[in-house]
């Protein structure tokens, strides 16, 4: 069975690409992977596909690095982005539960090396966890650029302060908590440290021991700079005109908003961890609790 689904998988992903819009009574398009890649002139390519909560096919195709042309592999670690920040956050919905932490209760109570400034205004309303992991705590900055390889890093501390090396402003308060939903890497910044307080660990190892590891994760991690032992794994970045990003890739001091290095096996395990928890199959860390949080909308 689980042959016969590849074989369809593989045939969909590699021949059979169609586009969500078209144009009434035209046929639908169909293109080939190889085709789209060139289209968009995206170097490599790698996919998962799940089928009744099990992965059943993976494939990778293109070029890891182009200018040795290494091609990518199924295990080649990408920049997961701001796909970083759910398994983050299921990392640290994991840990207020295990520690009974109150997910509604003012960050500030918790946070030992840094706290979020007084909001503006009288409000009364709280930065809660909750807030920050649903993007509802009225923090800003949307997203991080990160660092050159050859950039000095800042502290995360520096980061949410804003001082140098960090290119990015300071996070604070912008909206009344709770009464609006944007976009904010700056409030997951917020959650990183509170995890890094309430666990006196760094947070890619509180993320391996909490999250990667129990999961099964091994091809996956929040370490920033990716350890030099990685770098042979790892895809190099690209800009839309084809030029390379300087000595292949940024580094995330951000780790929870954008510090990810994984595989879409491996995401694919953290999806089918939170089906499975849905479905009342789940277990620490993520079991039913954690995953109907992550999936309810605060």
């Amino acid at each position: 069975m689980i042959a016969a689904l590849s074989l369809v998988a593989a045939s969909h992903v590699l021949n059979r690409l169609e586009t969500k819009y078209y144009i009434a009574g035209a046929v639908r398009p169909r293109y080939t992977l190889a085709e789209r890649m060139r289209h968009y002139r995206v170097p490599a390519v790698s996919v998962a596909v799940i089928n009744d909560y099990t992965v059943v096919w993976s494939h990778a195709a293109g070029l890891r690095d182009v200018a040795s042309k290494t091609p990518a592999a199924t295990s080649t670690l990408f920049q997961a982005a701001s796909m970083s920040k759910p398994v983050a956050a299921a990392g640290i919905l994991a840990l207020f539960e295990a520690k009974h932490l109150n997910l509604d209760a003012d960050v500030n109570t918790m946070l030992r090396s840094w706290h979020v400034p007084p909001a503006p205004g009288n409000s009364s309303e709280r930065v809660t966890m909750r807030r920050l992991l649903s993007h509802s705590a009225g923090i800003n900055v949307h997203g991080f650029v990160g660092y050159d390889r050859d950039a000095t890093l800042p502290t995360l501390v520096q980061v949410l302060d804003g001082t140098p090396p960090a290119n990015s402003e300071a996070i604070h308060v912008v909206a009344v908590p709770g009464s609006a939903t944007a976009y904010s890497g700056g409030g997951t910044s917020i959650a990183e440290q509170l995890a890094v307080d309430a666990t006196s660990e760094q947070f890619p190892e509180f993320m391996r021991q909490t999250l990667l590891g129990p999961l099964g994760m091994t091809d996956s991690t929040f370490a920033q700079p990716l350890p030099q032992a990685l770098w042979p794994r790892a895809g190099d970045g690209y800009y839309a005109d084809d030029r390379p990003v300087h000595r292949g890739w940024h580094v995330y001091p951000t780790m929870a908003a954008a510090g990810l290095w994984t595989t879409p096996s491996d995401l694919a395990t953290f999806v089918i961890a939170i089906q499975n928890a849905l479905r009342g199959r789940g277990e620490p860390p993520i079991d039913t609790t954690v995953a109907r949080e992550m999936t309810t909308r605060a």
